[in-house]
C-alpha cells in the first residue's frame, strides 16, 4: 500500500494518505492477506518424523 500511496501524487495530482487508500480498495471489495514466511526448509527432518 505504501508504494501505491508514493505513486498517487505523480498520476493523480492529489494527495492521499495510505488509511484512505485501503478504505477504497476495500470498498471495491480487494482483499489481501499476510504473506507467511515458512520454516519448512529450516527444521530437522528426523526430529519432525519422529514427531508425527
Amino acid at each position: 500500500m505504501k508504494k501505491v500511496a508514493a505513486q498517487v501524487p505523480h498520476l493523480f495530482h492529489k494527495v492521499g494518505s495510505v488509511d484512505t487508500l485501503k478504505r477504497l480498495a476495500q470498498k471495491s471489495h480487494f482483499v489481501w492477506k499476510r504473506v507467511r514466511q515458512s520454516l519448512k526448509n529450516k527444521r530437522n527432518e528426523t526430529l519432525f518424523q519422529e514427531a508425527e
